[in-house]
């Protein structure tokens, strides 16, 4: 392993992530005292749906990629071209579909989630071309590219809140930055590292999905844990009550960020002491992530807890003091959260990932049965309970399942090596 080169992209992965959640939060903090609370809900609530559905335009393609470009440098234009094309066929058919959904079962809201998920998917789309800078180690593509999106979306928001503009004219901004950032990054791509090209082979297209389909379910049930809570209040109560959740949920997404960097990093790198069945050094290497992580999580919740009625007042504003109970209650799992991301990216690398998809089922399946009793009998709070108890079940589980098979792995290696040992005495 190259230790400067880790360096490097880690402080680079690092700080993009640290600036893409500060303009995040600075254009968040600008919105909750521009809109009204009921405006804000139906954006949030516009925005998690969209989210939701904009899984199904990845059918896990994304980390299919990833390995792909990490294992098979020499092929990963072809890789990405076929992902890629694969993925804006999806993009149009799931846009439909949401819309559709929406159309029939939330109608009042169907123009802004339209404009909710263009952005939305333009932004995702995105994220296959940054997986294949990831996959390459070409850290320094991404970002530029992300950050420059950014710092035009940020410029877009302070120019039209000034003008006293309706909620859709903000979310043409969130578009018009998106549009941006895909079409700069495919610049990027082709200038950098050569042309790619669209494809229309169903035979590609079924052997991806088939072989990404793991992932798309580990993806979409990580997806449901994060964002149920929101959809469930949406559909059971008021949009307020969505809006002052999800506002604590939004900071404790942020949380991730100072973590996120770890596996664009060590992904590529776990994947190859795996490949090149080095299963010693894969395992002190999953050992002292999980160990950071872990530690770093605690130190994040203890901070929280003493400062939330401080960081709810100053991002959120006074309006959302209801906020403070929900993000205390969430911070709980932070630890958790953290090595929980380290073990999903270790069980990709380990292709394990149909393994991982059984513990996600049964910890998603067990926070929605949690939620609809939490917001029954405990209202708010009730879901924020739900993703502690759960989430500590799924990385439990997790760090059992790749600590067995890192186990495994070594054992059967030292097996093989074993009768050469014996032929050199």
């Amino acid at each position: 392993m190259d230790s400067k080169k880790i360096r490097t992209d880690l402080v680079l992965a690092t700080g993009t992530q640290f600036f893409v959640k500060l303009v995040g939060y600075v254009i968040i903090t600008i919105l909750v005292r521009y809109l009204t609370k009921d405006e804000m809900g139906v954006f949030l609530f516009a925005a998690s749906l969209a989210t939701f559905f904009a899984l199904f335009t990845s059918m896990g393609t994304d980390q299919y990629l990833i390995r792909e470009v990490s294992e098979k440098p020499q092929r990963a234009l072809k890789s990405f071209s076929r992902v890629f094309s694969l993925r804006l066929l999806l993009q149009v058919a799931f846009f439909i579909i949401i819309n559709f959904f929406v159309f029939l079962t939330k109608p009042d809201v169907l123009e802004t989630v339209v404009l909710t998920s263009v952005y939305v998917f333009l932004e995702d789309l995105y994220f296959t071309v940054s997986l294949f800078f990831l996959g390459l180690r070409q850290v320094i593509y991404r970002a530029v590219t992300h950050i420059s999106a950014k710092i035009l979306l940020l410029a877009l928001i302070i120019l039209v809140t000034r003008m006293r503009v309706s909620l859709n004219l903000i979310l043409m901004c969130f578009i018009l930055s998106n549009l941006f950032l895909i079409i700069f990054s495919l610049l990027m791509v082709w200038f950098k590292d050569g042309r790619f090209y669209l494809y229309w082979n169903r035979a590609f297209f079924t052997k991806i999905l088939r072989i990404s389909f793991p992932f798309f379910i580990i993806t979409f049930l990580s997806s449901v844990q994060l964002n149920i809570d929101t959809l469930m209040l949406g559909y059971m109560r008021s949009y307020s009550t969505v809006a002052t959740f999800t506002t604590g949920a939004k900071l404790f997404e942020v949380s991730q960020f100072v973590i996120r960097p770890l596996p664009m990093i060590f992904f590529p790198i776990s994947a190859g002491l795996i490949v090149h069945q080095n299963w010693k050094q894969a395992k002190n290497l999953f050992q002292k992530l999980l160990l950071v992580t872990g530690a770093f999580g605690i130190i994040v919740t203890i901070l929280v807890l003493i400062t939330a009625d401080l960081l709810v007042s100053i991002i959120f504003g006074e309006a959302y003091f209801e906020t403070t109970q929900i993000v205390r209650v969430l911070f709980l799992s932070v630890p958790f959260l953290f090595m929980g991301v380290i073990c999903l990216f270790y069980s990709n690398a380990q292709h394990i990932e149909r393994k991982a998809m059984w513990v996600l089922v049964a910890g998603v399946l067990g926070n929605i049965i949690l939620n609809i009793f939490g917001i029954y009998y405990f209202g708010i709070v009730g879901p924020a309970w739900a993703t502690v108890i759960s989430q500590t079940f799924i990385t439990v589980s997790l760090i059992y399942l790749n600590f067995h098979h890192l186990q495994v792995g070594k054992n059967r290696a030292e097996l093989k090596a074993m009768p050469m040992l014996l032929l050199e005495e």
